[in-house]
C-alpha cells in the first residue's frame, strides 16, 4: 500500500505542477497575442522557455505513467473484473496524444516563426500554444476524475 500511496502522491503533484505550467504558458500566450508588436519581441523568448519545460513535464509525466502508474493499476484492477478500465485508460492516452499534437503544432508554427518573423505565424503559435494548455488541463482533469479515485479506493482498504 505504501507503493500506492506514494503513487498517489506523485500523481496529484504532477497534475498540480503541469497545471500550474499550462496555466502561466497559456496566459503568456494570450499576453503575446494582444500585446503591441514592439513589446511582444522581448515577451517571445519568455514564452518558449515556458512552454518548454511545460513540455519536458508533459513527457516525464506521460513516461511515468506508461512506465509505473498503467502498469500499477492493471495489476490492482485486473480486466477479467474490470473490463471497462482498459478502454479508458486508453482514451486518456489518446487525450494525451491530442495534447502533444497541439503542443508540436505551437513548436511547429515558432520554428517557422523565428525562420520567417512574421507576425501572423507568431499569433498562430500563441493561438495554438493556449489551445494545447487548454486541451492539456481537460486531460489533466479527466485524468485526475478517473486514477484518483482508483487510487484512493486502494489506498483506504
Amino acid at each position: 500500500m505504501a507503493n500506492l500511496q506514494h503513487t498517489l502522491e506523485k500523481l496529484r503533484e504532477d497534475h498540480d505542477r503541469i497545471r500550474e505550467a499550462a496555466a502561466m504558458a497559456c496566459r503568456m500566450a494570450e499576453e503575446v497575442k494582444r500585446g503591441p508588436a514592439e513589446e511582444v519581441q522581448s515577451r517571445v523568448r519568455q514564452v518558449e522557455r515556458c512552454a518548454r519545460a511545460l513540455g519536458e513535464e508533459l513527457v516525464k509525466h506521460g513516461q511515468w505513467e506508461g512506465e509505473v502508474l498503467f502498469p500499477l493499476l492493471a495489476e490492482l484492477y485486473p480486466m477479467e473484473s474490470n473490463p471497462d478500465l482498459p478502454t479508458s485508460i486508453w482514451m486518456l492516452k489518446k487525450e494525451h496524444q491530442t495534447a502533444d499534437q497541439c503542443y508540436r503544432a505551437y513548436l511547429h508554427d515558432m520554428q517557422a516563426y523565428f525562420e520567417l518573423r512574421d507576425e501572423q505565424l507568431l499569433r498562430l503559435g500563441m493561438t495554438e500554444l493556449a489551445h494545447a494548455c487548454r486541451v492539456i488541463r481537460r486531460h489533466l482533469d479527466s485524468e485526475t476524475e478517473l486514477l484518483v479515485p482508483l487510487c484512493e479506493v486502494r489506498v483506504n482498504m
